[in-house]
């Protein structure tokens, strides 16, 4: 029986209420259920105002009562930052977006170094998917062929330094393949579409909606949030290359990364997002799985936001734009 929690961004009073709620006692620093485990989706870190104590949380039900923690891209953004490529240069450079990006992470450990790089090391051992008692989980896109090549260079799906450095270095399939389930599938907009920010900037691309269908729409149609209406342009088909609905007969997936907002809803019997934006001032939540493969709605379970929304945009892993 596991309980698959969404993006939670250092808000770690929430996460303590939302583990209360679903019956986890905290015993000795270690919060344990008799008969359930959690799996964290990812995005542990940055913008919320208790990041250290939220990996607390998570690296100790890891660690000490047999819970899970996949990576986010958030994860991944501070493990390329910090990484060198043995030639001078980060992985992730050290930009003033990317260091904003950070912020909340670094100065959470700002006075905790040897913590920091036991945190550190323990995330960048985690691994990049969940499959297992027939569910999966995976921060932003389950794509059997990304998946394949991954597991092919990686049969656990752990990280390691190694690989981390090599797949950099190689820039080939085995990046791509983590950028996509780390942050899903994304498109360009037409120049003359491209989409106004609350900050005066510029979105120039797209999430697309990989779980279903998306020949012949639109940018509008086929994007995971509102698009204005001058985005009704078509959709080329060649963008989709690689791009496979998720099947119906499939196990169940869960995932994150996408912000949503309102009630928690399906996005199909066997497809589940559990990220609802605590970081927008908006909620926690949680799916209770006990081990259907049709999916139900009052099996979410979500705690609102104590704090005021953080509004920061979406940011990419191993990108200076």
């Amino acid at each position: 029986m596991y309980d698959i929690i969404g993006d939670i961004h250092g808000y770690a009073d929430e996460l303590v209420e939302l583990l209360e709620t679903m019956g986890y006692k905290d015993e000795n620093g270690v919060f344990r259920h008799p008969s359930r485990k959690v799996i964290f989706v990812g995005d542990l870190i940055d913008r919320g105002p208790h990041v250290r104590q939220v990996i607390q949380i998570a690296k100790r039900m890891v660690e000490e009562a047999g819970s899970e923690a996949i990576l986010g891209n958030h994860e991944m953004n501070v493990l390329t930052y910090y990484l060198s490529d043995g030639k001078g240069r980060y992985l992730r450079s050290h930009s003033e977006k990317h260091t904003s990006q950070l912020l909340a992470t670094l100065s959470s450990f700002h006075s905790n170094r040897k913590e920091w790089d036991e945190t550190f090391e323990w995330l960048l051992n985690r691994p990049l998917f969940f499959e297992k008692d027939g569910l999966r989980v995976i921060h932003a896109a389950w794509s059997d062929y990304h998946i394949n090549i991954i597991k092919q260079h990686i049969p656990d799906g752990k990280l390691n330094r190694q690989l981390l450095l090599q797949a950099f270095a190689q820039k080939g399939d085995l990046l791509k393949a983590m950028r996509i389930v780390l942050k899903g599938f994304e498109v360009q907009l037409p120049p003359h579409a491209l989409q106004p920010l609350p900050d005066g900037r510029y979105r120039h691309e797209i999430r697309l909606q990989w779980w279903r269908k998306l020949q012949n729409e639109t940018y509008r149609s086929a994007s995971v949030h509102e698009l204005s209406t001058v985005c009704n342009l078509p959709l080329p088909n060649s963008l989709l290359d690689g791009l496979v609905p998720y099947p119906a007969d499939a196990p169940p997936v869960f995932f994150g990364h996408y912000w949503f907002s309102g009630a928690p809803a399906l996005l199909s019997h066997n497809v589940c997002c559990v990220d609802y934006s605590i970081a927008k001032g908006h909620m926690l939540t949680a799916y209770q799985w006990n081990g259907e493969q049709t999916l139900s709605n009052d099996k979410y379970i979500s705690v609102y936001s104590h704090f005021a929304p953080n509004n920061a945009e979406f940011d990419d892993f191993g990108s200076d734009t």
